[in-house]
């Protein structure tokens, strides 16, 4: 018994633990102003412009038509049309707000983490998700560079028909790697037949960059 332990024995597990306390406050040091900003490629892909982004950058950097930043407080404003949302990273109870209102609002695409694992993905579905393949390397907002490692992977949250269209031309017209999947209790995710899965998967085994993570 002892030949078998001692080989555990001599493992240090110190250094794995201070580099998840690293990862941990660097998360914390990022989160706490609640800015990350898309990378541009993601809009571009989309390819349509929004009526509105209800939880907009200072720079308004998202193509929508109107846009509330945080001083002018979009979650006490109304919304109109196509939104795009990326809720801002504060806080569980904010956000589950800010997907609280997408879900009431029904119309438009959210970019959030891919946390299936939590209450208000589950109170609050929406209608299709698009996970993507990699992790999204958003921009730091003093500096508009890449982050040097997001931390959770993301997905596009899919409310209504014009949303999970728009992302099912992004895929077959413009090669967005990833995956969607149906909410299958939701009327509009019923409006796509299975050919639109099929070419979608079809796309992404004729990629040749597989594996590699969203630039």
């Amino acid at each position: 018994m002892s030949d078998l332990i001692a080989p555990f024995e001599r493992l240090d597990f110190s250094e794995v633990a201070e580099q998840e306390r690293l990862r941990k406050a660097k998360q914390d040091r990022l989160d706490e102003h609640g800015e990350w900003y898309t990378p541009r490629h993601i809009f571009e892909s989309l390819g349509v412009v929004f009526d509105l982004d209800p939880a907009a950058s200072p720079l308004k950097r998202s193509p929508a038509l109107k846009h509330y930043t945080r001083e002018q407080d979009g979650l006490a404003r109304p919304w109109d049309g196509f939104v795009w949302l990326s809720p801002p990273r504060s806080g569980n109870v904010e956000t589950s707000a800010w997907m609280n209102r997408m879900h009431r609002h029904g119309n438009g695409i959210m970019l959030w983490k891919s946390t299936t694992d939590t209450r208000a993905f589950h109170d609050y579905p929406a209608d299709a998700y698009f996970f993507f393949r990699g992790r999204v390397k958003f921009l730091e907002s003093s500096t508009l560079l890449p982050l040097d490692n997001s931390t959770s992977a993301s997905a596009l949250y899919l409310y209504g028909g014009k949303a999970i269209q728009t992302v099912v031309d992004a895929v077959v017209l413009h090669g967005q790697i990833g995956m969607l999947v149906m909410n299958t209790m939701a009327p509009s995710a019923m409006e796509f037949p299975p050919l639109i899965e099929f070419k979608i998967l079809e796309r992404n085994n004729d990629e040749s960059g597989a594996g590699q993570e969203v630039p």
